[in-house]
């Protein structure tokens, strides 16, 4: 699993400093991958949404830490999630539509390559 964040390399290596993850992250400025996956910048009233509303609200209420945004952070890119094969190509794609749209795990994992019994090891 490869994460892909549009944070500048030493804000990255900060967050990675403070809350290790047991995943590859990069750092994506300049949104190219963004791009090439045809992710798309929302519009500000999207947080207005009573969804969007409802899964941060229920975020904080589970003990999430509103944060003030990094210098250049966009809080309007949108995110996605695919999965590539071994040969590198797309098998599923979601572009996410607002803040709060993402597939569930069970989603994902079942479009993963891996056979059942590696998926999950590090």
């Amino acid at each position: 699993m490869v994460v892909v964040t549009p944070s500048l390399p030493a804000d990255l290596q900060e967050v990675l400093g403070k809350n290790p993850q047991p995943f590859v992250m990069v750092g994506d400025p300049e949104r190219e991958v963004y791009r090439a996956f045809g992710l798309t910048q929302g519009k500000a009233r999207m947080f207005f949404s009573p969804k969007v509303l409802r899964g941060y609200l229920s975020k904080m209420w589970a003990g999430w830490k509103v944060r003030k945004p990094r210098k250049g952070e966009d809080l309007l890119q949108l995110g996605g999630d695919f999965v590539l094969d071994a040969s590198r190509r797309l098998i599923f794609a979601h572009r996410s539509i607002d803040p709060t749209d993402r597939p569930s795990v069970q989603q994902l994992l079942a479009f993963s390559p891996l056979p059942t019994g590696e998926r999950g090891r590090g």
